[in-house]
């Protein structure tokens, strides 16, 4: 979750069980992802892709195992 926490460094409210967040993996200008901070999990409904933190630092750096829900 720390990884979560340093890149949206925007969000204020991580106490809450979803946070919303812009994603990363398109041109988002509003937040259409979010991440679950009780099962560390990202998930953008616009991609229709869901990682967990290790999944997602591979995804933005180019090696990325794909989860589609």
């Amino acid at each position: 979750m720390e990884f979560f926490k340093k890149y949206f460094d925007e969000v204020e409210n991580w106490n809450s069980e979803e946070v919303k967040v812009l994603c990363p993996f398109h041109s988002d200008s509003r937040p259409s992802a979010s991440i679950n901070t009780y099962k560390d999990l990202f998930h953008c409904w616009t991609c229709d892709i869901g990682f967990n933190e290790e999944q997602f630092i591979k995804h933005l750096n180019g090696n990325s195992l794909i989860l589609r829900f």
